[in-house]
């Protein structure tokens, strides 16, 4: 309950004549009785209050209270009702009253009662949260943003407030990306980053980069996001087809030099591999800053033909820096330290150089030409100053848009589009959306930064991560919060996921492990278990705990699939066939359906096949939608 314990405490004095039970030994006995947390004692002196003195709104308020304390809404309602129809301006009835209707999710109403409580008491923190908790309800997400910042300016170190801050722009985020679902391109390109991270389904993020990049040609950095999946498979040719096709678009894309200098020094064409690294560090040294792994795997041939290569070659950028990479290579730490520090020096000479040029002017024109040029912050400096005196061109704010992406100023590219017409260039909702969820992040960062020992701040923060599928950082988070607490199970299981998504399944399977010392009734750890131990190869040892827990938990269809897996790959196919027909019914991707397919094919059931076939087409279409605005398991 989040009533302060003030709203409890009401001595009512009534000035009568000394007799048994008179309404002032009833409020005392109400009040002692409150404070005691005796709340049926509480109601039951309340109520014979009112049957003396009926038209005390402060004793009706105290007995919706006495009534809320105990779970019985009804008679807190009526109670804190009549309170206000005797005197509108009290707090608690406002603040009680508009808790129960939150709870409720009757939230218009829940905040015109909350409005008033604030208004009445502005610093009371319980009530001003549960207001901008409505605001939330009712996606008034502008409204509540303001709130959390004026609560932060009274209290810049207010946790709470950075939670809500974060969770309100994560739940924006996801909107404007769910409105481009519908926009030629964007729902490909938001499929094959969401299949990316999983090693199982890359093909299937390899198609969806392809769709993407055939129907938005002119966007920059898919073919490079597309180019790293061909890179990490080597395929050289199909990365340098498509990092090629990037500068086609770009021809100051100093991301796609950059693989291109990798793809380069992986084939052993380390001439051509250093000249890229020196064009795109002349270009954006920033991008440089730190260094970048370029994580070479060379063999002992092609680290021969680099290190001759860099020593026919003068000192530089380029050079150095290969350098320092053939050192961290071969082992040489210290070495490829002293060869990374001068290739920072020389990055920072030409960035220097680079910020010394005079600005070309301070038009709109002008700004634009820097930014296509790579020169963010002088771009961003001189168009932020036009548009604070016009309305900027829709071209212009799309390039603007990119480059506060570009550099990580997203709070900045919200406020610039907070304050500007709307655009109409379905890229700049993608940037901005995804700007969103970047201060989403940052906020939720800084609110563990205040409360490094919660590990409710830890958690929350980890499952922000883990809904962007950056599994590195949930797992960060979720481990530094079972140290925190690590007799809770919700935290293992959530580690153990983590890792589960990683692929790092003898991780995950100490994770579930624990979850089970701690509730050996829980169905999801026993099915989780199974899962990593059927993807560990182990699937024999994988039967006891899948199907323990179909025994706690019939309703779990995952089970029922793993156990299909199980069984057909040791040759059981009729027992297979019997737990993914049962699977079935609650298949979302298709995948279910696929195997099925396979089966009724190996049992010689033609017909039976077809139709899975077909259904496993049709709910493939379905998921593809779903994928956009979730973080489902694919």
């Amino acid at each position: 309950m989040t009533i302060p314990a003030r709203v409890f405490v009401l001595i009512l004095v009534v000035t009568r004549a000394a007799q048994p039970q008179t309404p002032e030994e009833l409020a005392q006995t109400a009040s002692h009785a409150m404070q005691q947390q005796d709340y049926a004692t509480a109601e039951k002196a309340y109520r014979q209050f009112i049957q003396l003195s009926p038209d005390v709104a402060e004793v009706h308020s105290n007995l919706g209270v006495a009534c809320y304390s105990q779970n019985k809404f009804p008679c807190a309602e009526e109670a804190l009702t009549h309170a206000l129809k005797l005197a509108p301006e009290l707090f608690v009835p406002n603040f009680v009253l508009g808790e129960i209707r939150f709870q409720q999710g009757r939230y218009q109403e829940a905040l015109g009662l909350l409005t008033k409580a604030v208004k009445l008491q502005p610093d009371n923190k319980e009530a001003r949260k549960l207001y901008i908790a409505a605001l939330v309800g009712l996606k008034q997400y502008d409204r509540s943003v303001e709130e959390y910042n004026r609560a932060l300016e009274v209290d810049p170190n207010d946790v709470d407030s950075y939670y809500g801050l974060g969770s309100v722009y994560l739940e924006i985020g996801r909107g404007v990306i769910q409105r481009l679902a519908d926009e030629p391109g964007y729902a490909a390109l938001m499929r094959a980053q969401h299949y990316q991270p999983y090693e199982e389904w890359r093909a299937l993020a390899v198609s969806a980069y392809r769709d993407a990049i055939g129907k938005l040609p002119s966007v920059p950095g898919i073919r490079v996001a597309y180019a790293n999946l061909e890179m990490a498979q080597k395929n050289w040719d199909a990365a340098k087809s498509a990092l090629h096709g990037e500068l086609r678009l770009d021809m100051d894309s100093y991301a796609a030099r950059f693989q291109l200098s990798r793809v380069a020094l992986a084939q052993g064409l380390v001439d051509d591999g250093l000249q890229k690294l020196d064009e795109a560090v002349r270009i954006r040294p920033e991008f440089f800053r730190p260094l970048p792994d370029l994580a070479p795997d060379w063999n002992p041939a092609q680290q021969a033909a680099a290190e001759t290569a860099c020593a026919h070659r003068q000192s530089g950028f380029a050079a150095d820096y290969v350098r320092s990479a053939i050192a961290a290579a071969g082992g040489h730490s210290g070495e490829a330290k002293e060869w990374a520090a001068k290739a920072e020096a020389d990055r920072d000479e030409i960035s220097a150089a680079l910020q010394a040029r005079p600005a070309p002017g301070s038009t709109e024109s002008a700004g634009v030409n820097l930014l296509v040029h790579k020169r963010y912050e002088q771009g961003v400096q001189i168009l932020l100053g036009v548009a604070r005196r016009t309305e900027l061109r829709e071209p212009t704010k799309l390039e603007l848009a990119r480059a506060l992406h570009a550099t990580g100023r997203s709070e900045e590219m919200l406020r610039f589009f907070a304050g500007s017409k709307a655009p109409q260039t379905p890229e700049i909702h993608y940037l901005v959306g995804l700007g969103y969820k970047a201060v989403a992040l940052e906020k939720l960062t800084h609110m563990v930064e205040l409360a490094p020992e919660s590990a409710r701040a830890h958690q929350v923060l980890g499952d922000a991560y883990f809904a962007e599928q950056q599994f590195d950082e949930a797992a960060g988070e979720y481990q530094a919060a079972v140290k925190l607490e690590p007799g809770k199970q919700d935290l293992h299981y959530l580690l153990g996921s983590t890792y589960f998504k990683q692929s790092q399944f003898s991780l995950a399977l100490g994770s579930f492990d624990r979850v089970l010392q701690l509730d050996p009734l829980n169905a999801e750890a026993y099915l989780m278990r199974g899962d990593a131990l059927v993807q560990l190869g182990a699937t024999q040892e994988a039967l006891a705990p899948l199907s323990k827990s179909l025994q706690l938990n019939p309703e779990l269809t995952r089970a029922h699939v793993l156990l299909g897996k199980v069984y057909s790959a040791q040759g059981k196919l009729d027992e297979a066939l019997r737990h993914l027909e049962k699977a079935a019914p609650a298949d979302k991707d298709g995948s279910v359906h696929y195997q099925l397919f396979v089966l009724y094919r190996k049992l010689n059931q033609p017909e039976k096949a077809a139709a899975a076939l077909g259904a496993c087409q049709e709910l493939r279409k379905g998921a593809a939608r779903t994928s956009l605005t979730s973080s489902p398991n694919p």
